[in-house]
């Protein structure tokens, strides 16, 4: 099984199928991690092993762009403090959504991380969760 060490350490943590979501106040860390059955693959390792490395992605909550195009991870990022933390993460196979202390919700499409809707509810997240029906 795929193992990684990350310089931050995760307040809130997701996983999905495909992808695992560790987030600090401030920023949140998408990892496309690969299982036994497709490691255990020679072909599918050969194709796709590079494309693999960089799928992952470092977004800071304050960011509002549509798309990263950088794929560089910078784990400095983290450093810049938000005045609205993350409190709660969750994930589907093509959803992350990330909840805010103010109430604000975030909702990324998976694998881009791209920044899809934002909206606002009357209370602070604590917990998030996706229907999977």
């Amino acid at each position: 099984i795929d193992t990684k060490y990350l310089p931050i350490e995760p307040k809130h943590v997701s996983m999905s199928q495909t992808h695992v979501i560790a987030s600090t106040d401030n920023v949140v860390y998408v990892w496309h991690y690969r299982t036994s059955s497709r490691l255990a693959a020679p072909e599918f390792n050969a194709i796709v092993s590079h494309a693999l490395e960089t799928h992952d992605r470092l977004i800071h909550v304050d960011d509002h762009h549509s798309g990263h195009t950088d794929n560089k991870v910078d784990f400095s990022r983290a450093d810049k403090e938000t005045p609205d933390p993350v409190r709660a993460v969750c994930s589907s196979d093509k959803i992350m959504i990330v909840g805010r202390y103010t109430g604000t919700i975030q909702s990324y499409t998976l694998p881009q991380v791209t920044l899809r809707t934002t909206f606002i509810v009357q209370c602070r997240p604590h917990m998030l969760a996706l229907n999977s029906d």
